[in-house]
């Protein structure tokens, strides 16, 4: 019988800096202190009460590196607006178009 292989935990990760130059700073030191390669990126943050200055970071980072990223985003002067597991933005298997009453909400 063969073991299914353990998938890699992955997070989403997303913060709000007051201004561009505090996410850039953030964006640096992830790049120069976890890896160069990781998928993050920086972007205006516009709507629902905040201002044109702020901006978001964004990106998908293993579960171990987490509270490195964390600690960057804080001494960079950031907060975390959204922590979520990726494995929870993919389909479902099986899932269809169809309503299923055993499948999450229906309205």
């Amino acid at each position: 019988m063969e073991v299914p292989a353990r998938e890699s935990m992955t997070r989403i990760l997303a913060a709000r800096f007051p201004d561009w130059e505090h996410a850039s700073q953030a964006l640096e030191s992830i790049q120069d202190e976890i890896d160069n390669g990781v998928q993050v990126e920086i972007a205006p943050l516009a709507g629902g009460g905040t201002t044109a200055a702020d901006t978001l970071l964004a990106g998908h980072f293993a579960e171990e590196q987490k509270p490195h990223v964390e600690t960057i985003v804080r001494e960079a002067g950031g907060v975390i607006v959204a922590d979520v597991d990726e494995r929870w933005t993919r389909p479902r298997h099986g899932a269809s178009d169809s309503p299923n009453p055993t499948r999450g909400f229906t309205y």
